[in-house]
């Protein structure tokens, strides 16, 4: 089974949402995905686990991001069927041949036996001098392996996940047919201004509606800039001082600022969402550097165009299914380590979100006693206690001390062991006034702790400074 250490390098590597020997599946049916997600892991302890994250956050985020991209693929194959895109397995075998020669042409390109301008009678020739054999016995090979992995229904969703964006974009750019005007726009450098709120969804409304019925009352943006953004001014300037150089094209795999590219010189955005809280954005300057070659390589220009639209038009419609689509999940702990990813990519302060993280916290500690999700839950529980303890004032952490206590001991007990938890656990007990409790964390993280690198010795400093606080 995957260690946890590896457990999201591992995902991201085969893309496949394979957890151990469990699977997580994403189907939809009439506009309602059915997530199903199991999930097996060995005990671990914590000072096994390589690197800056908690293994909590390791095993939460990979499960996470793997369900992430299963309803993100399951969403993307719905819209390809919607558009009348043929997802068949010829379909599938000929996009995966095409991925296969072009890695193909770049690892020969790379080995110096290729150029980049090379015709296919040069391919040809650096196959049958590096593989010894035809192009068309190495294609006849490649398509076998696929039909092959097309047999099995999982490794078939994953190859349909791996091609089904590629589909859409192509199928989009298809429709494209810019002017040449348009064309040109890709080559402008923007200089752009906002007005940043910052807060929850509500909260950061709120200031934009005022910023922008001033803007509507004649007030100038540098004017509303000053008055209502909680961007930071440059020490010795004002906030409307600040302008942000961008390409326009940077922009459109943005679900939230691809609208941006719309606007033209001096024009203002409607509010968009944003790390953090939401803006409203200004075009201050744009710089156009169209190419000398313009004319002349003003098909390849037009193709690049199109491709890029096409990766907008994909974006937003998603973007559109995944809002009208149910999530009907039959496991509530992934259900909850889901909610948590997706709050934790939001970049907000906790602050911003709080009943959320409440809501989840909660509902997790509800599922401890559950058979197919209390390791899971247990995790989830963790860290969103951990964000809402960062949120607390010392008052607040004194109220919390209890929970935190059943929250930690639910971890060790699922687990996940760790000298680092111990002494967390530690400093709980302190806060309830419980020596006894403490001293028998302290002496437990002690003898839990049996690494001799960097990590144990910083976990036996941390032990020694509990143990003098204990004294």
């Amino acid at each position: 089974e995957a260690p946890v250490a590896a457990l999201a390098g591992y995902l991201a590597e085969v893309g496949v949402p394979r957890v151990g020997d469990r699977c997580i599946e994403v189907g939809v049916v009439d506009g309602i995905q059915r997530v199903h997600a199991e999930l097996r892991l060995q005990p671990v302890f914590a000072q096994d686990v390589e690197g800056p994250q908690d293994p909590q956050i390791e095993v939460v985020d990979a499960v996470g991001q793997a369900l992430e991209s299963q309803i993100q693929n399951a969403v993307q194959i719905q819209l390809g069927e919607r558009m009348g895109l043929m997802l068949n397995d010829d379909f599938i075998v000929t996009q995966h041949l095409d991925i296969a020669m072009m890695q193909l042409r770049f690892e020969l390109m790379q080995q110096g036996k290729l150029s980049f301008d090379a015709k296919d009678a040069d391919l040809e020739k650096a196959v049958k001098d590096t593989q010894n054999r035809s192009l068309a016995e190495l294609k006849a090979d490649v398509t076998k392996q696929i039909k092959e992995a097309l047999k099995d229904p999982q490794s078939r969703m994953q190859l349909l996940g791996q091609i089904i964006q590629k589909a859409l974009v192509d199928a989009y750019a298809a429709k494209q047919n810019p002017t040449d005007e348009q064309l040109k726009r890709q080559f402008e450098s923007w200089q752009i201004k906002r007005i940043f709120a910052k807060g929850d969804d509500a909260t950061a409304q709120a200031i934009l509606s005022k910023a922008e019925a001033d803007l509507k009352a004649g007030r100038t943006f540098e004017a509303t800039m000053d008055r209502y953004s909680n961007d930071a001014p440059e020490k010795g300037k004002k906030v409307s001082d600040t302008a942000t150089p961008v390409q326009p094209s940077s922009l459109v795999s943005d679900p939230n600022l691809a609208s941006l590219t719309d606007l033209k010189q001096g024009e203002v955005s409607k509010p968009v969402k944003v790390p953090g809280g939401m803006a409203i954005y200004k075009i201050a300057s744009v710089k156009a550097d169209v190419p000398k070659d313009f004319d002349k390589s003003k098909d390849a220009y037009r193709k690049n165009y199109a491709s890029s639209q096409g990766q907008r038009q994909v974006i937003e419609e998603v973007e559109k299914a995944r809002k009208a689509t149910k999530i009907e999940w039959t496991n509530e702990a992934y259900k909850l380590a889901f909610e948590f990813t997706t709050l934790t990519r939001d970049g907000s302060a906790v602050s911003a979100h709080l009943g959320d993280y409440e809501r989840i916290e909660a509902a997790a500690a509800k599922l401890k006693d559950d058979p197919a999700g209390a390791r899971i839950a247990a995790y989830v529980r963790y860290l969103a206690s951990n964000a809402l303890n960062e949120a607390s004032t010392p008052e607040q952490k004194a109220k919390r001390a209890a929970n935190r206590v059943e929250t930690i001991q639910n971890v060790l007990s699922n687990g996940m062991e760790g000298s680092m938890l111990r002494l967390e656990l530690a400093e709980e007990y302190l806060l309830l006034k419980d020596g006894d409790g403490a001293a028998a964390a302290v002496l437990e993280a002690a003898r839990v702790n049996t690494d001799l690198e960097t990590r144990g010795q910083m976990a036996y400093s941390a032990i020694n400074a509990s143990l003098s606080k204990l004294k």
